[in-house]
């Protein structure tokens, strides 16, 4: 129970350090208190993950990274595309939290041995790790990220030029998401190498 009691304790003091500090210039002051906290949480959530992945029951098959849930929670500015994603992501984060902050809060007395039977929080980690299995998919790095909001930014073109085509669209007609659209998001691509490289140009030639 070691692992689990652990994480309990450090879930807590995350969810009081961001209760606390709101404010930008809060944030920016206490950032070193907030990246200790955040080193220890990775720590145990990984040792949490490691037991529930190799029990014999295996309540949890796919393992993550606990620092790459940070790291995509932290991105700014989120375009329409990123908010369908991450939003439901940092929903699931802070439910299994909240879940834990309130099993904390219960005592040791009402924790369940072995880990597993602590059905909440299992199934609160569960879903937190689809919505990662997803969401690492398609923002697991800013090539990732930059792809994906590419071809949203497509996609969001084609009722602008043409209410045929989005009629089609929204059906998932065949020839518009198996001709149209990869051959659209090909000429945009070239386009925008285009662009960019007469951009270079223009660089070089100052």
């Amino acid at each position: 129970m070691q692992p689990f009691s652990d994480l309990l304790e450090i879930n807590m003091k995350l969810s009081l350090h961001e209760l606390k500090y709101t404010s930008p210039e809060e944030l920016f002051v206490n950032q070193f208190k907030y990246d200790a906290i955040v080193d220890r949480y990775c720590a145990c959530l990984q040792k949490v993950l490691d037991i529930l992945s190799t029990h014999h029951n295996r309540p949890v098959k796919f393992n993550i990274k606990p620092r790459d849930i940070f790291k995509k929670l932290a991105y700014t500015n989120l375009t329409k595309i990123e908010k369908f994603y991450l939003v439901p992501y940092r929903n699931a984060f802070d439910t299994m939290k909240q879940g834990l902050c309130s099993l904390f809060a219960t005592g040791i007395n009402f924790w369940k041995v072995p880990l597993e039977y602590n059905k909440r929080f299992v199934d609160d980690l569960v879903n937190l790790i689809n919505w990662d299995l997803i969401v690492e998919r398609f923002f697991g790095n800013e090539l990732l990220r930059d792809q994906i909001n590419f071809v949203a930014d497509v996609l969001e073109s084609i009722p602008k030029a043409n209410e045929m085509a989005e009629k089609y669209l929204s059906k998932r007609d065949h020839n518009a998401m198996e001709v149209a659209v990869p051959r659209l998001i090909a000429f945009k691509t070239v386009q925008r190498m285009r662009f960019y490289k007469e951009e270079e140009e223009k660089i070089r030639s100052k």
